[in-house]
């Protein structure tokens, strides 16, 4: 039973010291109450508006090694509808958008205008691996074509700027130029165990074979 009980632990503990190792891996939000600039931002809607349009952001993942993405979170509020609309990172395919690796239905409780700045938060995220030093993609879009919700992805007040991409109806890619960067962040944890942990492990099978 002693033996069984370790077995039973050891994974919890390799759970528990990626839980602590959660890493920033890209952000350019501010501190404090205030996140994200004001203002106009980055148009997010369906064609019950006119085009059906979708954004999307580059960022650079920071540190070395794979990381596991477990939480986002962005700088949206909305014009028109229950607020909800489909975050996504993709990969990078010749500077452009490449392909999805995850996405998720996520909902904003602030309307434009707001004095707020409340972030939208993805949290729970799996099965999504990104490596330290590579570009990604980081985009919003309507959760369909026809989708009745407007959102404005905000700019970021760090003064951080960036390559801007929109897709209409559903298209591919347009290159618009350079300018103030979306609000957002990426947070993650080591995709392997760290030296650290991996030097308990021998403590513990030591442990169980005693």
């Amino acid at each position: 039973m002693k033996n069984r009980s370790l077995l039973a632990i050891l994974p919890l503990a390799l759970l528990a010291s990626k839980s602590a190792n959660a890493a920033t891996l890209y952000s350019d939000l501010g501190t404090g109450s205030s996140v994200y600039a004001g203002g106009p931002g980055s148009i997010i809607q369906g064609t019950p508006f006119g085009n059906a349009i979708a954004q999307a952001r580059p960022f650079t993942v920071a540190g070395t090694g794979t990381f596991d993405v477990t939480q986002i979170d962005l700088g949206v509020v909305y014009d028109a509808g229950n607020g909800s609309f489909l975050a996504s990172i993709w990969t990078s395919a010749a500077g452009h958008p490449g392909a999805s690796l995850g996405s998720w239905t996520v909902t904003t409780a602030t309307a434009s205008g707001s004095s707020t700045s409340a972030l939208v938060t993805q949290t729970g995220i799996t099965g999504v691996t990104l490596t330290g030093g590579d570009t990604y993609f980081m985009v919003a879009s309507p959760a369909h074509l026809s989708d009745a919700n407007k959102e404005e992805w905000e700019s970021n007040n760090q003064g951080a700027s960036a390559n801007i991409f929109g897709a209409l109806n559903g298209g591919s890619w347009i290159a618009d130029g350079s300018g103030p960067n979306a609000a957002f962040d990426v947070i993650g944890v080591p995709a392997v165990p760290e030296p650290a942990t991996l030097a308990l492990l021998p403590l513990g099978l030591a442990g169980m074979l005693a």
